[in-house]
Formats: C-alpha cells, structure tokens, sequence
C-alpha cells in the first residue's frame, strides 16, 4: 500500500500526458550494482592499486570509464596500464558473472504496467550495449523496450542530461511527457536536468539520497510505484 506520507507527495503528480517511462538499467531493471562496485574493486586488487573505501559510490550511475579514468589520472598516475586497459579487465571479470545476475522486484510487472499504459518503454543506462543485450536476450521478449540508449550512444553522461534527451529525441515526445525511472543521485540528477519527472527507487541508494538529489517521487519498491498509479488511475 501506499503510504499517506507518499500519497501526500504526490498530490501533484499525474500520469495525465505521459507518453513514455524511461528507465535506468543497473539497479533499476537487474540487480547488478553490487558486481559492478565488486568486478571494480577486484580489478584495482589484481593490479595492487590501493583505493579509498566507497570509491564506487560516487561513480555509480555514471559510465565505467570515468571510473577507471580517475583511478589512472589520482590513484594509479605510473601504472602501465592506461584506464582502457583497466576498464578492460574488468569487463572480462564482470563478464564472468553476468548471466547469474537477477532482475530487480517486481520489475516484471512494473514492465506489463508501462507496456500498456505508455507508448514507449525505454532503457537509458550508463551500461555498454553488449552487457545491456545479454540481460535482456536471458529475461526479455524483444518488444520488451522500444528503445535503448546505452553508453556508446551520447559523448556526454549522466548526471548530464544527455542520455534522457537522446532518448526523448528518439521518440519525438518533450520532458513533461516523460517519466524517468532512477536508482542513483547521478541518474536522478540526469533525469532532472533534462525535465523529467524522476522517480527515485532505494534499491541501491536511501531515501534521503535520492531526496537529496531531487527525486520527485521515493519508492522502496516497484508494489510501492503500482500502488501509486493505480491510485492515481481510479
């Protein structure tokens, strides 16, 4: 159920003109954020790079290679290896592990919800194509999502707004139709500077995060979201 507290939030919000929901990948759509943060981890230990604890946590939402750019530029300034050849490494070790990843919680309906209530059903993430394709190949019909902008696809990342306007420019629709489904601050903050209402979800980040960052709408899970719309439904 939705709480009076939630309910009270969003008194303002409506799905009234919403064309399409465009949702983040790692920790929105697959339980994969935590083998991110530990394939990176395992990389700087193979190469015997000390790091400071929670490194990860500001990166995540953002693409890998900032990451590994930091690591080679501050913490790894003579290493010979460049921050590609790192990235590298932890693709093959990430890549190990890939197929025993889990979908978030009630994602699945969450999905059937926006297949028939929007347009489009998007994927906009800070992931490499490749990794993207082999989650949706293993859980998803091909129709499952009208449109992906991964990484390769914007020069720009979150939390820039580039992504979500690649996406909405893929659709033809503005921000004010367009709902943006987020587990990190960068991500809330990339949905936000492109004019989107975000909602934030605390499967990776708490609530007071994503507060921070501007989120709209809190939910600890997607019964939570549902709840909300098909209250705002009837």
């Amino acid at each position: 159920m939705v709480d009076k507290m939630t309910q009270a939030k969003n008194e303002r919000f409506s799905l009234k003109g919403i064309k399409a929901c465009l949702f983040d990948f790692d920790g929105v759509i697959v339980d994969s954020e935590t083998l991110h943060s530990n394939m990176k981890y395992k990389s700087l230990d193979v190469l015997g790079i000390a790091y400071p604890e929670n490194l990860c946590i500001e990166f995540q939402g953002r693409p890998d290679m900032d990451f590994f750019n930091y690591v080679s530029a501050e913490l790894a300034p003579t290493l010979a290896m460049s921050a590609q050849q790192i990235l590298a490494l932890k693709y093959d070790l990430y890549r190990e592990h890939i197929l025993n990843l889990t979908l978030i919680d009630g994602i699945q309906d969450m999905l059937a919800f926006t297949k028939q209530q929007f347009d489009y059903t998007n994927i906009v993430t800070s992931s490499v194509l490749i990794d993207v394709e082999q989650i949706i190949e293993k859980f998803f019909d091909r129709e499952t999502f009208d449109y992906i902008v991964a990484c390769e696809d914007t020069t720009r990342h979150k939390p820039h707004p580039d992504p979500y306007q690649k996406a909405m420019a893929l659709c033809g629709l503005q921000p004010e139709q367009c709902l943006v489904i987020e587990d990190s601050p960068n991500g809330v903050r990339a949905g936000k500077s492109a004019g989107c209402t975000v909602v934030g979800i605390t499967t990776t980040f708490s609530h007071s995060v994503l507060q921070e960052a501007q989120a709209d709408i809190i939910v600890t899970d997607y019964q939570q979201l549902l709840d909300m719309f098909l209250l705002l439904k009837s």
